[in-house]
């Protein structure tokens, strides 16, 4: 059982950072793409909206759930999925 609990839990905090990160794009492209394209390049911006997205998703997942969750790993994952929309924009 806990096993399925810490997957459950780990899909729930990945679906939720997913979440966070779309909103973050979301308003992102609301500005002209120069600046975009810029905001999206910038290591040191990336860090901290990484930060706050990580933020985030913790709020939104119950505290007895923090124990089964890697939020280093979610972090990666968000940190992998921007850096494959950065690829597909050059392309």
């Amino acid at each position: 059982m806990k096993k399925e609990n810490k997957h459950a839990s780990q899909t729930s905090a990945d679906l939720a950072a997913l979440l966070e990160y779309s909103r973050f794009t979301k308003r992102t492209l609301t500005k002209p793409s120069s600046e975009v394209f810029d905001l999206f390049t910038d290591k040191y911006y990336m860090e901290t909206v990484y930060d706050d997205i990580l933020k985030k998703t913790k709020k939104s997942i119950d505290k007895s759930q923090h124990k089964y969750i890697d939020f280093e790993k979610v972090r990666m994952d968000i940190m992998c999925m921007h850096t494959q929309v950065i690829m597909i924009s050059y392309m």
